[in-house]
């Protein structure tokens, strides 16, 4: 009943490779019997030629054994792979018996053991699987072994060869392995088929081969970011090609599944998007994942194969075969088989010579089985090298006869069109364009200016990166003298040129700088100005990276008598009556050089935002409303029956207290602008949060709503603070220190804590931008506090909360720093506390208005959407009491209703409530260089 055949061969591999075929004959009714006998028999002969192996090679032998059952299974399947030295010659031995009708399935049976231990298979259901495991620790115990499965390998042998007289009443596979590798054992196993066997095999193998479908794996949650990065780190996309991918959401779920299970490259998403089912896409999935399909043209082939007959499963023959699967082409064949064209095309190579069209070869080359699957460009490079060697270099005549054959192949010129009005001006616009551009960038990219002196703080920057200059280069700095030490044979001078809080230590000694005692007869002190010429080195002092050794030192400007700046910290009241002298201190320089930022970070978020920055007046005939007090202005004394049609303006003049009205004209033609500048009130308050001139930023939105303004407002606020993080950490460590101490010398004095709910500086402000500002309506916020008060968790100095009041500073820093511990913006606030020109909400009772509330600071930005028709604005204006006489005096500003307006709105900041929200200063006047307040207008 059974005929055996049994081959060993050895691999052409770099290593030793002894390769075993077993095939066992069943005849049909075999295949109903139920008996194991078969593949008991196939177990004896792979373990016979295993032990065969085991003593014609050295253990560091690769040892592959496979078997096939013909007539149902179709591939040899590897039942041993060990590479190991301690590994013992033979492991396991797993053949599989599939209960229904008896059928035996080995062809699941897989084993790949990396330790020489262990079995590993994708069992059915209902199969029946016998294994044996054998792990020697002596050679006794190999030897005993390996004569045991030598004396009954040849028993199935002799069995085997009494079977031969029944051949021809079975089918029988048999192929020759000389040397062959275990994918042409498998090939050729397969190319045997027999009818209705193999259809059987196809449905088994189609009903294992997708252990999971696409459809079942999990992906795990991922942020649109996490997607975009596999996208392009992955697949291959660019920045674009990802956008756009991910506004396909079933496409890049399809992809994470493929990912999931094959991995990323640019093959599985080849196979994603051009695959038309899912089957598909998983059955070219395995094959790029086991590298049996590598190129773009085996998937170009495997696709339209598909498309013809796609009930394909992974293994099919015929399909590995039209689409070149497995197939791996060498550069080796690439030169034979490029020879071998070039050489039955050699007369017409000759004859043509560099005229000859390649691109017939390379076309013929891709249509030749086999080399098909070959790199066309390495293809291509081989074509053109050995088409060099035939016919040598190119000759003057061959470049003379290609230049007449590309002029001959050339179509004749069109006669240009003759352009249109509007297109000769178009192109004169660009040119002009294009002149201005190249103009524009030759002056900003030059600069005749070159500094002097090297920046104190761009030294100390550059050495913490590690970048110190050349100690043989000399440079020059000047500044104040902060501290100085004479130690009689040599001095130390701190020097700071107001670039940063850290100054530069000077080493002064007789060897360096000659003029060292013309220097010390100056008796140069603290606040004198020196330059000072020397080299720059790393400093063995701690708690700086360099100091300078002098070379030269020369003072530019001594310091008089009765110089009111002490070495030691004099506190902010104090320096407050040297408006002119107190930025030479390090507290005022860090809170001026933070103003700086913080002006620059307003006028660059609104330019990246396509904002166009608007002058409006400093004088006005206008009071905004009355938004405050006003300072008159008059080219003459001033009296209280002044008739000012007679003065300059012939009527009355004022400093402006805001430039909304006026910057909200020019929104409706610029769409969206803003501006920033001083404004002026009269109010005869000495708190620690008003000022009689101060600086606001004004930003209006046309084609916006009240939404949108809370949006761009806490945008703005997070940046400008953001940028000053950025920009000025130094200065923002300086004054965190700066208040710890003087809080713990306010402690030490009694006083009382100003800061009870701040924090430190640092930490307060990086709250700030970490999360998003909380949102609530005036009403709700009325309701908190209520229940505060009751609750007697809260102590107001204004304790009576009520709707439809102005709620106080206190009221407003409690919800901030208390409540939401973090800015909050407020909406919906009544109508009669609130300006005209502001927009009702549908309640009628309130308008659509918003503040935003600062932990430390309290309302640090006021907005509102615009009343945006001319009858309810003027009516609105009415009732607030605005006469007849007033309104008329704000035509300009109502017109703007009646002549195509829109939806809009806008917003005012403090810029000197934003500073002491960054600086951690207490009063508002150490945040403007030169405050203005009853009773003091010095410098």
């Amino acid at each position: 009943f059974f005929g055996f055949r049994a081959y060993v061969a050895r691999g052409d591999c770099t290593m030793p490779t002894v390769m075993h075929y077993a095939t066992v004959d069943m005849p049909s009714n075999m295949q109903a019997s139920g008996t194991q006998l078969p593949l008991v028999a196939t177990a004896l002969v792979s373990a016979f030629m295993s032990a065969v192996s085991y003593m014609a090679w050295d253990s560091t032998s690769t040892l592959t054994s496979a078997y096939t059952i013909a007539g149902h299974s179709q591939r040899s399947i590897p039942l041993i792979s060990t590479r190991t030295s301690a590994a013992p010659p033979f492991t396991s031995v797993r053949p599989t018996m599939s209960t229904p009708r008896g059928l035996y399935t080995p062809d699941i049976a897989r084993d790949r053991l990396s330790d020489g231990t262990g079995t590993t298979s994708l069992p059915h259901p209902g199969e029946l699987h016998s294994t044996v495991n054998v792990n020697m620790e002596s050679s006794r115990s190999n030897f005993v072994f390996a004569t045991a499965m030598a004396i009954m390998g040849i028993g199935g042998v002799i069995i085997g060869r009494l079977s031969k007289t029944q051949k021809s009443a079975m089918p029988f596979v048999e192929v020759d392995l000389a040397g062959g590798s275990q994918e042409s054992i498998a090939m050729c196993a397969y190319q045997s088929q027999i009818g209705r066997a193999q259809r059987a095999a196809r449905s088994q193998r189609q009903s294992v081969t997708c252990a999971s479908s696409l459809s079942d794996i999990q992906v795990p949650e991922l942020t649109v970011e996490e997607k975009k990065a596999i996208l392009m780190q992955g697949f291959g996309l660019n920045d674009k090609g990802a956008t756009d991918a991910l506004k396909n959401e079933e496409l890049v779920d399809t992809l994470l599944r493929l990912n999931e299970k094959f991995g990323a490259s640019k093959l599985i998403y080849a196979a994603a998007t051009k695959g038309t089912t899912d089957e598909h896409r998983e059955l070219l999935g395995q094959y790029i994942k086991e590298e049996k399909i590598k190129s773009a043209n085996q998937l170009d082939s495997a696709l339209n194969f598909l498309k013809e007959k796609p009930n394909v499963v992974f293994g099919d023959a015929e399909f590995e075969h039209e689409t070149g699967v497995g197939i791996e082409v060498s550069e080796d064949d690439i030169v034979k088989y490029v020879s071998e064209i070039i050489e039955s095309n050699k007369a017409e190579i000759v004859e043509d010579r560099y005229q000859f069209n390649v691109g017939l070869l390379l076309a013929a080359l891709r249509k030749t089985d086999y080399i098909k699957w070959g790199d066309p460009q390495k293809m291509k490079a081989e074509l053109d090298k050995q088409i060099l060697a035939l016919l040598g270099p190119k000759t003057a005549e061959d470049n003379a006869a290609g230049k007449k054959k590309k002029e001959k192949a050339k179509p004749a010129a069109e006669k240009p069109k003759k352009q249109s009005a509007a297109d000769l001006a178009a192109q004169q616009e660009a040119e002009v364009k294009a002149a201005l551009a190249k103009a524009a960038e030759d002056v900003l990219n030059s600069f005749l200016y070159k500094p002097r002196c090297a920046r104190i703080q761009t030294m100390i920057d550059e050495a913490s990166k590690g970048n110190i200059p050349d100690e043989k280069q000399d440079i020059k700095v000047a500044g104040w003298i902060r501290t100085l030490r004479d130690q009689v044979k040599f001095m130390f001078v701190e020097l700071n040129d107001g670039s940063g809080p850290t100054g530069l230590q000077i080493v002064v000694t007789p060897e360096m700088c000659p003029g060292m005692e013309a220097f010390r007869e100056t008796r140069a002190a603290y606040g004198a100005c020196i330059e000072v010429t020397g080299v720059i080195v790393k400093s063995v002092g701690k708690g700086q990276l360099i100091e300078m050794q002098a070379k030269e030192i020369k003072v530019l400007g001594e310091v008089g008598e009765g110089f009111p700046l002490a070495k030691t910290a004099l506190p902010v009241e104090v320096l407050r009556m040297y408006p002119h002298l107190r930025v030479r201190t390090n507290v005022m320089a860090c809170v001026m050089r933070i103003r700086n930022a913080a002006s620059f970070a307003i006028h660059k978020f609104f330019q990246e935002r396509n904002f166009q920055y608007v002058h409006t007046p400093i004088l006005t005939s206008n009071d905004c409303e009355g938004a405050g007090e006003c300072f008159s202005v008059t080219s003459g004394a001033l009296s209280e029956d002044m008739d000012w049609s007679k003065e300059f303006f012939a009527s009355k003049a004022m400093l402006t207290v805001s430039g909304q009205l006026n910057v909200e004209t020019y929104a409706a033609g610029l769409t969206n602008v803003y501006t920033f500048g001083p404004t002026f009130r009269a109010e005869n308050s000495n708190t620690t949060r008003h000022l009689a001139e101060f600086w606001m930023v004004e930003p209006e939105m046309w084609f916006s709503d009240l939404d949108d303004l809370m949006n761009v407002a806490e945008d703005f606020l997070k940046y400008c603070i953001a940028y000053i993080m950025k920009e000025c950490p130094a200065e923002l460590l300086y004054l965190e220190q700066y208040h710890e101490r003087v809080e713990k010398e306010q402690a030490s004095e009694g006083k009382a804590d100003a800061r009870k709910y701040e924090g430190k500086l640092t930490e307060r402000l990086m709250g700030i931008v970490a999360q998003p500002f909380g949102r609530v309506t005036y009403t709700e916020a009325i309701d908190l506090l209520k229940k505060e008060v009751e609750s007697g968790r809260a102590q107001f100095a204004e304790p009576n909360i009520e709707w439809g009041m102005d709620m106080a500073s206190e009221h407003e820093r409690y919800l901030a720093e208390v409540m939401f511990k973090r800015p909050v913006i407020v909406t919906n606030y009544p109508a009669k506390i609130k300006s005209f020109y502001m927009k009702q909400s549908e309640d009628g009772s309130t308008v659509q208005g918003m503040d935003i509330l600062c932990p430390t600071i309290g309302e640090i930005i006021g907005g509102s959407a615009r009343e945006d028709n001319f009858d309810r604005l003027v009516a609105l204006a009415k009732e607030k009491g605005m006469s007849d006489k007033d309104i008329e005096s704000l035509s300009w500003y109502t017109d703007l209703r009646k002549y195509g307006s829109a939806p809009h709105g806008g917003f005012g900041l403090g810029f000197e409530r934003l500073l002491l929200l960054c600086t951690g200063m207490l009063n508002i006047r150490d945040v403007i260089p030169f405050p203005r307040y009853p009773g003091n207008i010095q410098c």
